[in-house]
């Protein structure tokens, strides 16, 4: 057996581990590697026959109880683009295997005027996936998420954290008005943190679907804004609100307006959120390299993704008088992270 652990995974005994799990599957553990990097406690799994496995351990119990509750619930969809809960082995969770080809990989690797048909294309599973969860007999078994008062004022209020996280001492949008748009009247499955890195392409381009951690109730529209607004998606948004528009006119055709304008609050705010952890990350140390935040899937710690993060935010704040107040702030940040970028030393 080989393994590639982090010192604070190999405390659990590698060679312990992989006997207990020889016992409990039946077969001979090969290797033991960490998929989501020595930051996440996610561990892969290869047998020398059959298929491997996949072993999570959450930083919190009820998250990682979530999960299993989410998972359980969407088995009922019966497809191979959602992981099955095979077992549990102490404090680990054991879920099948979807690969190894994450679509973050994928978009890299892919020429870039043919990147956004691959984004748009996500978009559009992900609007399917979740109109099948919402088909599941116990999907509103599922808890809310961030759906509190309490909850839903902090994300309301997330514009002032930012202009203090960069010192900017510019206009804010009103709370008040954008709560309307962040709730959800109607509580439908949103399957939460719907990075790319947190979505897998097979050999024959299915995708699907890992990490439901953050999954339950919410608006829907969330999805698409992790998705669009991750720093780490290669693929800016000008001149694609259009396609995105078409888009959710044709999946959610019961109240698109409505729908439209939630997904470009909650985006621009989201994209905000981002911009606070990747300046909270920028404090501890430097920015990071390209390529290691890609492979390890990292925060977004460098110029070049901060700055397309906030053109997109400020795209998407320009689309409502709500959130328009905004537009100045991100690009305030762009314009910021442009001259540190290119400062002498």
């Amino acid at each position: 057996m080989s393994t590639n652990l982090s010192k604070s995974l190999a405390a659990i005994g590698p060679d312990r581990l992989a006997a207990r799990l020889d016992a409990l599957s039946g077969r001979t553990v090969k290797t033991i590697s960490l998929p989501g990097g020595n930051q996440r406690n996610v561990l892969r799994v290869t047998f020398h026959d059959g298929p491997s496995w996949i072993l999570i351990k959450r930083d919190k119990d009820y998250r990682e109880a979530r999960e299993r509750q989410v998972l359980d619930v969407l088995a009922a969809i019966q497809t191979k683009r959602v992981p099955r809960v095979l077992g549990v082995l102490g404090e680990w969770t054991i879920i099948s295997d979807l690969g190894k080809n994450r679509l973050t990989h994928h978009i890299q690797r892919t020429a870039a005027a043919d990147r956004w048909q691959v984004v748009e294309n996500t978009a559009r599973e992900i609007l399917a996936f979740q109109d099948a969860a919402n088909a599941c007999p116990d999907i509103a078994s599922l808890p809310p998420v961030l759906l509190s008062e309490d909850e839903l004022l902090h994300i309301a209020t997330g514009p002032e954290r930012t202009c203090t996280r960069y010192k900017l001492d510019l206009p804010v949008p009103v709370p008040d008005s954008l709560l309307p748009w962040i709730g959800a009247p109607t509580p439908r499955f949103i399957k939460g943190d719907c990075r790319a890195a947190n979505i897998v392409m097979d050999d024959d381009g299915v995708l699907g679907w890992i990490d439901f951690e953050y999954a339950g109730l919410r608006h829907g529209s969330e999805d698409l804004a992790w998705l669009l607004c991750d720093e780490t998606l290669a693929v800016p948004l000008d001149g694609r609100l259009d396609a995105v528009d078409a888009l959710i006119r044709e999946a959610r055709p019961d109240d698109p307006e409505s729908y439209l304008k939630s997904f470009c609050i909650n985006a621009t705010l989201h994209a905000g959120m981002r911009l606070r952890v990747i300046h909270n990350e920028l404090r501890k140390g430097a920015w990071l390299d390209y390529g290691n935040i890609i492979k390890d899937d990292l925060v977004g710690v460098h110029p070049e993704l901060t700055m397309r993060l906030a053109r997109k935010a400020g795209l998407l704040a320009d689309q409502y008088p709500e959130t328009r107040a905004l537009v100045d702030i991100y690009a305030a940040i762009g314009e910021m992270v442009e001259q540190a970028r290119t400062a002498p030393g």
